[in-house]
């Protein structure tokens, strides 16, 4: 059984909510969408920890490895010169790895 549709659909404006992203409390991620800086608050993690941004094809365009840190830090993210899209960030030390999608807008 097929449907057709006859209606036109326009979408104007569309507004993305800032979002948190907190599958655990060790890593959050905010603003996400973001125009390029993102905040990455990291509690209570293993040193050394890599902090790395993949796009879409899995090239690394961004790398940075997290030594001398406090308990609880907000790493300030900037990706501004990137263009818009869809993102991994990626946290990997010797106990876990954690991905998340970030997106520029």
């Amino acid at each position: 059984m097929f449907f057709q549709l006859n209606h036109n659909v326009s979408v104007s404006d569309l507004t993305a909510i800032p979002e948190i992203i907190q599958d655990d409390e060790n890593l959050k991620i905010y603003p996400n969408p973001a125009e390029g800086v993102f905040n990455v608050e990291i509690n209570d993690i293993e040193l050394p920890t890599e902090i790395s941004v993949m796009n879409i094809n899995e090239q690394t365009i961004y790398k940075d490895v997290l030594k001398n840190i406090s308990s609880s830090f907000v790493y300030k993210l900037d990706l501004s010169k990137q263009a818009v899209g869809i993102y991994i960030l990626k946290l990997s030390n010797s106990s876990f790895i954690k991905t998340k999608k970030i997106i520029i807008k």
